[in-house]
């Protein structure tokens, strides 16, 4: 007799992709209205100094040819990912923090990963790889939706998301990611500056 699959009823006593993602409760605070970032422009000049330049134009290729061999996550990847950070318990991972224990800290409970909205973080993932005003509508544009889904606090669990997806090895497994992939959330920082209580 063939012996009993117990891996299918791991799922069981897990939540579905609509209770576990259905939107958290709305923001109290007030909206603020939205307001021109005073950091970054649309089109952002280059450094006169030759070698500032050229090193900003490399840093730049870097990015865009990371995003390029790392397309963003599917959405089911991303949210079977969350969830684990979500649910995930015990002591801190020696030497390096994971999603799981920034959420904690923030006090974010599983309820709050109904704040996620894969269209939004899918954007701001392949804008990283561009250098042009549509980047930063893109990305400013993102930002709007996010804050008007949940207000200053979806717009942090999108950029924290994003920083952990990019940089850390639990979504991107063993690969070698270039310095400006780490500059990339607070690049992202910069752009939403004015959405609603956003600040640089």
């Amino acid at each position: 007799m063939a012996g009993i699959n117990y891996a299918r009823w791991d799922h069981l006593d897990s939540s579905s992709d609509e209770e576990s993602f259905s939107p958290p409760t709305p923001p109290t605070s007030p909206r603020r209205p939205i307001r021109p970032s005073s950091f970054v422009q649309q089109d952002r000049p280059l450094p006169c100094n030759e070698e500032l330049r050229a090193q900003v134009l490399r840093e730049e290729e870097e990015l865009a040819a990371f995003v390029q061999r790392n397309p963003c996550p599917s959405e089911n990847t991303m949210k079977a990912w969350l969830r684990n950070a979500a649910h995930q318990e015990g002591p801190p991972d020696e030497g390096s923090q994971t999603f799981s224990q920034l959420m904690r800290h923030m006090g974010w409970t599983p309820k709050k990963l109904g704040w996620f909205d894969y269209p939004s973080f899918r954007v701001l993932w392949e804008s990283a790889g561009r250098r042009c005003p549509g980047a930063f509508l893109d990305q400013r544009r993102a930002g709007r939706e996010l804050y008007e889904q949940g207000g200053r606090e979806c717009m942090q669990f999108h950029y924290y998301a994003l920083h952990y997806a990019m940089c850390g090895d639990s979504v991107l497994h063993g690969i070698n990611k270039p310095l400006p992939v780490y500059g990339f959330a607070s690049h992202l920082g910069k752009v939403w500056d004015g959405i609603g209580s956003w600040l640089a």
